[in-house]
């Protein structure tokens, strides 16, 4: 007689074959995790290309680097230029050097603090761009703006764009916490700032984009691709979604604050995200390896979270005299 064998699999040669895949998937999940990590990192560090071009090309264009505004409760007002009387900050200067022209000139030729041009700088202000977004931290979406502040020139939004990268304002620390001038014409009247500025002379900040300044290339003493530009700033991962974080509460299209301008230094070393821990000056991010950051020259380096403070510190500030090679920091 001839026995025939039930055709498919026994319980237990299924059982080995579930095992098998679930090893080879705890092998691989690691490794895709990584490439995909490695090209957010990529995409951070061709975002901050862009930006690096772009600032070159605001030198080239107007003989000095892109200004950094009238302070927090401002955003950018396409008909006050480009220099000193412009209420918007570092990255609201950029666009036109972003193939952004059209979003910077929103609200162009209306009157001041009408109703139309105030929506048209909130259309602008919630305008999501990717150049600013790191994929790592967060999603590119509007986030909720809930602080108890409004802004002087734009109608008050519900919620934000926002940036996930800085400008350098130096070595030393925001030097001065205020919402800026209360009105066009005291942003406009130089004895006004020097009243609100009082002894805190801008020319001697240390930084690439300060208030009340224009910072030329030749006030770049310690050499274009010596000094920070701009890099990834730090937020406490447990509010990326809320608009509680006092160095992440506005958006991108705004002036001189915690929000666009971060420190280098002894006091201000760059750091992982971190739960749990609030920081509102320094540079980090969320990639576990490093931060990425631009230097004038447009070059993009990932620096170490475990840099000497006081290299970065060098590296941020626009006078020192100590020479630094990016390419050999660790």
């Amino acid at each position: 007689m001839r026995t025939e064998k039930a055709a498919g699999f026994t319980l237990v040669e299924l059982l080995v074959v579930i095992t098998i895949i679930g090893i080879l998937m705890s092998l691989l999940l690691p490794a895709v995790q990584s490439a995909r990590e490695s090209a957010r990192i990529a995409q951070c560090e061709n975002n901050l290309h862009q930006i690096g071009i772009a600032a070159q090309l605001h030198v080239q264009t107007l003989d000095y680097f892109p200004c950094a505004g009238w302070f927090w409760t401002w955003a950018g007002d396409p008909d006050q230029g480009t220099g000193l009387n412009q209420p918007g900050g570092f990255f609201y200067n950029i666009l036109p050097y972003i193939d952004q022209k059209n979003l910077w000139q929103l609200g162009a030729g209306t009157a001041q603090l009408s109703s139309t041009k105030n929506a048209a700088i909130e259309q602008a202000a919630t305008t999501l761009l990717s150049v600013y977004n790191c994929s790592s931290r967060r999603p590119l979406q509007l986030w909720p703006f809930v602080n108890g502040t409004s802004f002087v020139n734009m109608t008050r939004p519900a919620s934000l764009a926002r940036c996930d990268y800085a400008a350098n304002g130096g070595d030393a620390g925001l030097p001065i916490y205020n919402p800026g001038p209360p009105n066009y014409a005291d942003g406009q009247s130089l004895p006004w700032w020097q009243s609100f500025l009082g002894s805190n002379i801008p020319a001697n900040y240390s930084g690439i984009c300060e208030p009340a300044c224009l910072i030329r290339a030749s006030a770049v003493h310690t050499g274009m691709s010596n000094l920070l530009l701009a890099g990834e700033r730090y937020i406490n991962p447990d509010n990326y979604f809320n608009g509680t974080d006092s160095g992440d509460d506005q958006g991108w299209d705004m002036g001189y604050d915690l929000d666009t301008n971060r420190w280098a230094g002894t006091s201000f070393a760059p750091m992982q995200d971190t739960p749990g821990y609030d920081s509102y000056e320094n540079f980090g991010s969320a990639h576990p390896s490093g931060f990425a950051a631009v230097f004038c020259d447009g070059s993009v380096h990932k620096l170490s979270y475990a840099i000497d403070p006081t290299t970065i510190g060098h590296m941020a500030n626009r006078n020192s005299t100590m020479a630094i090679d990016p390419t050999k920091v660790q």
